[in-house]
């Protein structure tokens, strides 16, 4: 959760100094030949870096469920980005599956029966390797 509010922050703070840049007439270099622009164009421009910089660490890092809790009888998801938590019986899972992520970081995908898809957030090799194999040998315990 710290890193949500640490890139929430940094990506914004990204985004005023964009937004100092195109507006400030001190901030910017007068032997440059720059103008400034007018704030209704820099507040927009601004918004949308802002979105763009947030919105890539999102999805690169802080998509899918950071927590897997496991119980005798269901494991529990839990999400940072909405804060939620989703619980499921090891009968309701499908399939368990390790997928690369980036360089080397891999995700945890649990699949339903009916199809529902729920994967982590990237983690190293070793954790994701270890959730897997745990619940893969719980589900088959479940099973029978």
């Amino acid at each position: 959760m710290v890193g949500f509010w640490f890139f929430l922050i940094l990506s914004a703070a990204i985004a005023f100094m964009i937004f100092a840049l195109l507006t400030k007439p001190s901030v910017r270099r007068r032997e440059l030949g720059l103008r400034t622009i007018r704030k209704a164009l820099a507040i927009p421009m601004a918004i949308v870096i802002w979105i763009v910089i947030f919105s890539s660490i999102y999805f690169s890092s802080l998509a899918g469920f950071h927590t897997v809790t496991v119980g005798d009888d269901d494991i529990r998801l839990e999400y940072v980005i909405p804060p939620l938590s989703v619980s499921m019986r090891y009968a309701e899972i499908g399939d368990v599956m390790r997928r690369p992520a980036y360089k080397s970081r891999w995700r945890l995908e649990i699949y339903t029966p009916t199809g529902n898809k729920f994967e982590s957030a990237p983690g190293s090799y070793r954790e994701i390797k270890a959730a897997a194999e745990d619940l893969e040998l719980r589900r088959k315990r479940a099973v029978r």
